[in-house]
């Protein structure tokens, strides 16, 4: 086998494996008219709107994006910090969360943790938006953990410290990654040749990126490294040629959700993406503004809002007729006189309710008619005094019509009664 396919296989190998294929990342910078902006590599087209991130002054603006997209942490002009949820494109209410007058490193978690320091210093500390307040991470309460960056799915907690850290560092900048489910150390082997620089994480935290000199006598220039944390000790991956050029400074790494795509500054000027498993660079835009600030994240959909109630079905129509029964008059002879003689009948159901009076002849000739609505179902009554309008019926025979109808509008069949005026 000859050795270009063996140093191809142990970069085969070497190459974070279940990254082979990786979309390309969602990169966020800021334009020339200080609008926070979202550019998605991957079909090489702004992200439009943008997110609703105010931008104070390019300078001094400091943000933190989550790998899912969701979450944005930033600060404004008073420092104070703040995180837009794009799920509503709201601002998540942060009580108690400025501590420090000058918060850097901002990071924050697909869960909502947010991790900050003091002035890129020292303090480390994690805020959980949902409880609205600080969790316990392990470190010392007073501490110089800076640089902070936290893995997607938020259980780990990258920083670098020199001194009153978690564990001894030999006087240079070494890398800590805290587990923030146990509160410990664990234990990312240091380099004691050479100090190390600016962590990055990807999604579950299998993979840290960080700088550090070539050559802490000879070469001080720093290179970016990757590093595989799935294996004890954590490997370091082979990185392509042109990865690190030798007259040039590879700084301020930033790693996608699958630890495929590795971001840094080279030069300090131009940010560039490498893409591990294919060992290649991507193409990006010279015309955007990407700079050290610059985050990867994946694509993000806010989710659709909640459809409404399915409608399953019409309400029932009703056609049932109101039924009337046992009609009758309390007295069916009488001379006309207040409260003389009443109507008495019951209903199947609530309806309205008329009752017409007509001569009883070949000709039926209507002289009145009485109308009560919404009686209640049962048993009811209609006084009747043998007057309409105020003047009396003649004397005579008479039929009596009752009809009732619902509030569907079915109407009962008629009911009738004959009764004699003297």
């Amino acid at each position: 086998m000859t050795r270009w396919v063996l140093a191809s296989l142990a970069l085969l190998l070497a190459a974070p494996a279940a990254a082979s294929g990786a979309r390309e990342p969602v990169i966020s910078y800021v334009d020339e008219n200080g609008v926070f902006r979202l550019y998605d590599e991957q079909t090489e087209a702004e992200v439009e709107p943008p997110p609703p991130v105010p931008v104070f002054d390019a300078a001094q603006f400091r943000y933190g994006m989550s790998l899912d997209g969701r979450y944005i942490a930033f600060t404004d002009s008073g420092k104070k910090i703040h995180l837009l949820d794009r799920a509503t494109n709201t601002e998540v209410p942060l009580p108690g969360i400025d501590v420090h007058a000058n918060p850097q490193s901002l990071t924050v978690s697909n869960t909502g943790l947010i991790a900050f320091d003091e002035n890129a210093e020292k303090d480390a500390v994690v805020y959980d938006s949902h409880a609205g307040s600080f969790i316990e991470t392990g470190l010392p309460a007073v501490n110089a953990h800076r640089q902070t960056r936290l893995s997607g799915d938020g259980r780990l907690l990258a920083t670098t410290c020199i001194e009153d850290c978690v564990a001894s560092t030999g006087g240079d900048a070494n890398p800590f990654v805290q587990d923030l489910t146990t509160k410990t150390d664990t234990l990312f082997p240091d380099d004691d040749t050479r100090s190390e620089e600016h962590p990055c994480l990807n999604d579950d935290g299998r993979y840290l990126g960080l700088d550090k000199s070539r050559d802490a006598t000879t070469d001080p220039k720093p290179d970016v490294f990757l590093f595989d944390r799935g294996g004890s000790p954590p490997a370091a991956l082979a990185l392509g040629a042109g990865v690190n050029d030798p007259d040039e400074e590879e700084v301020y790494c930033v790693l996608d959700s699958s630890g495929d795509h590795l971001g840094f500054m080279n030069a300090f000027v131009t940010f560039q993406v490498f893409e591990v498993s294919t060992n290649k660079f991507l193409m990006l835009p010279p015309d955007k503004e990407f700079d050290r600030f610059s985050l990867f994240s994946d694509p993000y959909t806010p989710p659709a809002p909640p459809p409404p109630p399915p409608v399953c079905c019409a309400p029932p129509v009703d056609v049932t007729r109101p039924v009337a029964r046992r009609f009758g008059m309390t007295r069916t002879r009488f001379r006309p006189q207040p409260r003389v003689t009443k109507f008495r009948f019951r209903l199947s159901e609530r309806a309205d309710v008329r009752i017409v009076v007509r001569r009883h002849s070949r000709h039926g000739r209507r002289v009145g008619a009485l109308r009560r609505e919404n009686l209640p179902a049962g048993r009811n009554r209609i006084v009747f005094s043998g007057r309409f309008r105020g003047h009396a019926l003649r004397r005579g025979r008479y039929a009596a019509v009752l009809t009732a109808t619902d509030a569907a509008g079915n109407r009962s069949r008629p009911r009738s009664i004959l009764f004699t005026v003297l």
